[in-house]
Order: C-alpha cells, then structure tokens, then sequence
C-alpha cells in the first residue's frame, strides 16, 4: 500500500465525531471489548503492529462504515478498517490496569 491510500483511509479524528470523554464513552462498551489486537498492519506500519493490543474508543458512525476507532501507536485515536483486529476479551484485573495506563 502506498502513503497516498494509507492517509486516505486514515481518518483524523476530526473528520467523525467522537466522544469527548474517553473514560464516560468506555463506560458505555460492553464488558471484554474494549479492546483489540491486531492481525494485520494493512500498510500502516508506523501505527499499527500486528500482535499489539489497542484500546478500542466506541464510535458508532464509524462502525456502520465498517470501521473502529483506536488509540494507536501515536497516541491519538483514529479510524481504522475493522478488519485489520480482532475483538479480545480480556480478565476485569487486566483490563483495570490497561485503562488506568498512561
């Protein structure tokens, strides 16, 4: 994939709205997805690693275009084809202490 189709189906998170707090809009996702592990870079290889967890931010617009909201590698939240992760399920310790990580 060339940089040009990278920044074109990277969205800023400008360009969808989103919640404004990240922590309420978590409260609002099911238990054991709020999270997501990569299976495939898609060519983002500055921001995504394949095998890497992510921190899932729900966004419903996003998800009728097929599409999940992520704080990736960059440390900002973007958009992303949901069929580069999969939905993980992870133990309430575990993920206490991965939200809690800044």
């Amino acid at each position: 994939m060339t940089n040009q189709n990278k920044t074109e189906s990277r969205v800023p998170r400008g360009m969808v709205v989103r919640a404004r707090d990240r922590s309420r809009a978590l409260k609002g996702s099911a238990p054991g997805r709020r999270f997501v592990i990569c299976i495939n870079d898609g060519g983002y290889v500055d921001d995504l690693k394949v095998r890497t967890v992510y921190q899932l931010i729900p966004d419903e617009s996003a998800a009728k275009s097929n599409y999940i909201r992520i704080i990736d590698e960059t440390g900002e939240d973007y958009l992303y084809p949901a069929d580069l992760f999969a939905t993980i399920e992870l133990p309430h310790e575990l993920e206490k202490v991965l939200l809690t990580a800044n």
